[in-house]
This record gives structure tokens, sequence and C-alpha cells, in this order.
């Protein structure tokens, strides 16, 4: 039995990378393969690969099947496999109790697997046991649900909604004349869907409440469309429902195209009707009240996107404050620059990586502005917007983006949307963003280097040649290209006479593994002349290192600023870099050595949304020749140190950063 035409792709990988799935559920068989379903369904979509996996065509009927010797739905089949106490309650010998064990299916089956039958059932956990009766649940065949992507599920759901109503509901709460025409009455059918969320929202799955609105909200858009009296009652016609839904429906759109977004996490719906509704008196936002769970209810001003005239003076900069890495720095420089001028306050967002943090002297709090400014790459702003929605309605929003990219995926365009300024580092990431929004500019880094620096004992030699190469493997190791150092280096020591004593490439990783690193690590070991340095090292050391070689060396494939660089070039070390991407903001052929090289595809696993991509390949012959250059002409590298440091000290130092800063904002902000 092939299982391909069940299992999306994400799901079918999933299942073939882990051995303990393998032998747990057997996909050979039918039950096994929907056990393996209803445990993605319960476990895996919600705590580890916030992945929905919605039924094909074929995965519904085998769930409804009953074609087996119990004459059971294979569902229930399943179910009860992995559930010892149901298997000794029920089943006596080798026969079941039919009785006994349907009435605990339609007393507590919803109730406890809700979400297995999503998106025929409604995913709510009912306070009291209902029981739907599916009669023309088998008219779903005619639905094509087999290719699996996000797009397809819009239309496909107005085709489930349409026969879980018309299917016939007996529902407990209502009285049963009612509930059977629902199939003929949208108003009715309204009624009911205000009726679930008004008495059940409490109840919805924390996980599953995004589902729930955007399922629910389509059903909403299609009901008050076809009814005329509906639209009398809300004073509202066909065409402003459509503007009304229209801005939902196209983020819907945009995220659809790219499968790493999950189905159930597409939030907002309900604050992007109360935006877009034309009149503050307008009956759609009593509906809408009714419809928006109590826990999410915010004042309509709260959806108010502000200008200029509502400019404030205080400051709410949502960053890794505490992260290590460059994205860390860039919120703690900003946080700096800005507070002797406002009053600012460090926010942080719900998701702080697993990784090395280095201390603040400033407190961590929560929000307390209407204007914000967030310092997050855009993988970041989207898991920021999916998993906490209601940030994005501050007042004024600014993002301040580090990218290291030739472009940006379209479908970040609606999350952009929500921002009044982008902030980016370099004229290259302007290039980028200009595709999504039409109000970026450029902020160059400014290099902040401490008074005092340290250097490691016993590390740097006199007499000694020394270049060196810097990577935290946290941060798309292949976009740094370590193995190019590596291959250029070895082939640059042959290139010298024994009579000299041989240059050493210091290699500096940070969050080294040696599982995942392996290669890496194995190819240092093989070159000659090459010494690891993987222990943590502080800011005021790591700068001491770059201060006492001889020689950095870049040869990245993109690099959205480049910060490394432009802290060598301060420190009057001389740098080889690549001629491509954020560094030639201030890298010229006159303070730097540039390496030549070419553009080439992106691999899909090297960095987040690479497909379609292009990043630079620096061309290994020339690399060898510079670093040749270094070596045998020092004087001349000296020189170009010398105006690179200028360059640098001057459109790289912090008042200028600031001064740019202050323009950038002004619109948005009382200064």
């Amino acid at each position: 039995m092939t299982y391909t035409c069940y299992l999306p792709a994400e799901v079918r990988l999933t299942y073939l990378s882990r051995v303990d799935l393998q032998s747990t559920y057997d996909l050979a068989t039918q039950v096994g393969l929907v056990r393996f379903y209803v445990w993605w369904k319960q476990y895996a979509e919600i705590h580890e690969y916030k992945y929905v996996w919605l039924p094909s065509t074929d995965l519904i009927q085998l769930l409804i099947s009953s074609d087996n010797e119990t004459k059971l739905p294979i569902i229930y089949l399943a179910i009860l496999e992995d559930r010892p106490d149901l298997r000794d309650r029920f089943l006596s010998g080798n026969t079941f109790d039919f009785q006994q064990l349907n009435i605990w299916f339609t007393s507590s089956f919803l109730r406890e697997y809700f979400y297995v039958h999503f998106p025929f059932f409604l995913p709510i956990a009912y306070s009291e046991p209902y029981l739907f009766e599916f009669d023309c649940l088998g008219s779903v065949s005619n639905t094509s649900f087999e290719d699996y992507s996000d797009g397809h599920i819009t239309s496909c759901l107005f085709d489930y909604y349409n026969i879980f109503f018309s299917s016939g509901i007996s529902f407990s709460s209502l009285k049963k004349s009612i509930s059977y025409s629902l199939s003929s009455s949208p108003d009715l059918r309204i009624q009911f869907l205000i009726f679930l969320i008004t008495n059940s929202s409490s109840s919805i799955n924390s996980d599953k409440q995004n589902s729930v609105l955007f399922n629910l909200s389509l059903s909403i858009q299609q009901l008050i469309s076809s009814s005329t009296t509906l639209q009398a009652i809300l004073g509202i016609n066909s065409c402003e429902i459509d503007h009304i839904f229209s801005f939902f429906q196209q983020f819907n759109l945009d995220l659809s195209c790219n499968s790493n977004f999950s189905f159930d996490d597409i939030p907002r719906f309900f604050s992007h009707l109360v935006q877009d509704s034309s009149h503050e008196s307008n009956p759609l936002r009593f509906l809408i009240s009714l419809l928006l769970p109590k826990s999410s209810c915010l004042s309509h001003n709260t959806y108010i996107l502000s200008n200029s005239s509502n400019a404030s003076s205080n400051i709410d900069i949502c960053g890794l404050h505490s992260f290590q890495l460059g994205i860390g720095e860039d919120a703690r420089l900003i946080y700096k620059s800005l507070s002797a001028s406002f009053r600012v306050n460090a926010i942080e967002p719900p998701f702080i990586p697993n990784t090395p943090r280095t201390p603040i002297d400033y407190p961590i709090l929560n929000p307390s502005s209407d204007t914000c400014l967030v310092v997050l790459p855009p993988p970041e702003i989207l898991t920021l917007y999916l998993k906490q929605p209601l940030f994005f309605d501050y007042r004024t929003l600014i993002a301040l983006c580090p990218w290291e990219l030739s472009s940006i995926p379209l479908e970040y365009r609606s999350i952009f949307n929500h921002f009044n300024l982008i902030l980016v580092p370099s004229n290259f990431v302007k290039d980028s963003f200009s595709r999504v929004h039409n109000n970026v500019h450029v902020l160059n880094h400014y290099v902040d280097i401490p008074n005092h620096l340290e250097l490691l004992p016993g590390l740097i030699e006199k007499n000694t040649f020394y270049y060196l190469f810097s990577a935290d493997c946290n941060s798309f190791i292949e976009r740094k290209n370590p193995f190019s150092v590596l291959y250029a280096f070895q082939a640059f020591l042959k290139l010298i006479p024994d009579v000299y004593p041989k240059p050493i490439l210091l290699f500096r990783l940070t969050n080294l593994s040696t599982s995942l690193h392996s290669d890496l690590i194995a190819s240092i070991n093989s070159v000659d002349h090459v010494q690891l340095i993987d222990e943590p090292l502080s800011y005021s050391k790591y700068l001491g290192l770059i201060s006492a070689v001889q020689c950095y060396v870049s040869p990245h494939r993109s690099e959205g600023f480049g910060r490394n660089i432009a802290e060598a070039m301060y420190l009057g070390t001389p740098v080889i870099c690549s001629n491509y991407s954020g560094n030639l903001d201030f890298c010229d052929s006159s303070n730097s050595y540039l390496i030549n090289g070419n553009l080439v595809d992106v691999p899909a696993s090297s960095y987040p949304h690479a497909s379609d991509m292009k990043w630079f390949d620096p061309d290994h012959s020339h690399l060898v020749e510079l670093l040749l250059d270094v070596f045998t002409d020092y004087g001349e590298a000296l020189n170009r140190s010398r105006i690179a440091r200028e360059n640098v000290t001057t459109k790289l130092s912090h008042n200028s950063y600031l001064s740019e800063l202050l323009a950038c904002i002004s619109d948005y902000v009382s200064i």
C-alpha cells in the first residue's frame, strides 16, 4: 500500500527522517497511517513542527471508511489502538461492545479529538456533548485537495462549510427546527456562527484559535454576501464587503505562496475588519465585537495607524537586546543612540533564541508607547507577526532590518505594509526591500569600539604573519564561505618559498558543533598552519584579536552590512573582502583588497527563502593572489588600511549615525 497520496511532502519528509516514527507507525496499514495522522494533529502540529496537515480527499475517505471486519471507522480503530483504557473498556474477548463504544464516541470524541477531523469538524472544544450528523459527507470527494498547497485551501474551505451546514446538525442547545433550517437560511447560519463563537470562544484551543477565526471569517464573508437581508441590517453592500475582506484575503494569498507558513498561524482578520470599516457607527462593528474573543478585545483606536501629526517622544525598541550576534548589537546600538533624545523602552519578542547572551546595562520592560522601532530581520518579524499579532497595533511602526540577500520574497509585502518606515544598513539591502515597501532609507551601522581592548595571552607570536577569518556558525555559515578561505590559504602556502616563515590563518568560529560542522572541522584539521579558535570571546577580546593580526579576510557570499569588516578597518587592520553586497558602502579598491567573482544560485538549505536567489561566488585564484599581495607588499596593505580607517571613522561614526537616524524618524516622533 502506498501512502504518497495521503501525506503532504512536509509530513512525508519528517516521517522518513525519524526512525522512531517509522518503528511506531506502519504506513503500509490503514490503521497505522491514521494513527500517524492522529499523532501529528495531537502533538507534532502544535508542539514540534507548526505545520497544519489538512487531509487530502483520499485521507478523508480513509478516516471514515469502515471496510474492515469490525465495521468500525478506521479513525475509531486508530484511536483504540493507542488507548488501552478504551480497549479494556469496550473490547470483550474479540468482540466490541458497540453500544457503549458508540455512546463514548458521540459524547466524548469531539471533546478529546476535535482537531483530528479538522476542517470538517469545527475545531472547538465544546463544554457539553453535541452530535454531528454527516449525511452529506460523501460529497467531500468532489473537492480536489491533493496538491496540499495552502493557496488551495481557501476555495476548499467554502466547500467544507457548505457540507457542514447542509449536513443536518443536531445541536442540543438549539431548537431542532432551527438547526435543520440552517442549510436554507443564510441569516440563521450567521446567527449560528455568532452563537458558536460567543458561547465557545473561551474553550478554543489557543494553538488553534487563529484557524478557527480564519475559517469562520471566510464563512462570514460568504454568508453576508449571500444575504441581502443581513446586508440591510448591517448597512453595507457587496462592494463594501469585498473591500473589508480584500486586505485579509490578499495577505492570505501572499502567505500561501510560501510553504513555510503554517495555516493555523494566519492572524489578525478581525482587527483588519475593524480598522477597515468605513464608519465608526457601522453595525458591522457590533457583529465583530460579538465574534472577537473577549481576551482579544481592544479599543478601536488600537487599530488605527497614525501619521506625523500624532508623533510621540516615547519609543519602544523591540529587539534581541541580550543576543550575542550582530542583530543583538544592532538593538543595543540604536537603544544607546536614542536614549539621549527620547524616553526609550527596551522590549524583547517572546521567542529569544537559546544562544549565548551578552550582559546589557539597561532593563527589559513591557510595551508602554504608541511608537515602536523593531530591530529584527524579516524571518523574525514574521515569527513575531504570527506569534503575537496584536503587537503590530502600534500607532507607528518603524523597522530596522538586517538582510543578506539581493531580494526579499514578495510574501513579506503584507507584513511590511504595517510599517511606516523601513531602515536598512546598506544600499544593497535597500535595493532588496524596495520590492516590498516604498519608504526605505539607508542607515549605515556605526562602529562602536571600546576604549580598552584585551589581547589573548600566548596566541599571537612575534615575527609571525597572521590572517584572520571569523564567523558565527549560528548565522548561516555557508554565507560566510569558510571553505573558500581554507582552500585559498592552502594554495597560497604553496607559493611561499621554504626559506620564509609560513603565515598562520586564525580560524575563529563561535557556536561550533562537532556534529553539525564535522566536515568543516575535518577541513580545518587537514590544512597546515591553520589554528582554530572556538572558545567564547568577549567583544573586547575579539576586537583585540582583530587589531593584533596582519590581515582580516572575508570572502563572503553576501553581507547586509559587514560589521566585522568595518571593525577591522576602524582598528587599522588591512582587509581582503568580496567585491559584493553591503560592505561596498564603505569598501573600495583604495581602502581594501576586493575579491572578484560571479553570482551563483543560493542553495535552498543555506538561507531562509533562498529559492530563486543568487549570491556571490568569490574567485579562488584571485583570492589566492590577494593573500599573496598582502604578504609580499605589506607596506601597500598598511597604506590602504590608513585610508580605510579615515573613511570608517568619518562615515561610520556615531555622530553620523545619530544625525541620519533622527532625520529618518523625524516625521514619526517628536524630536
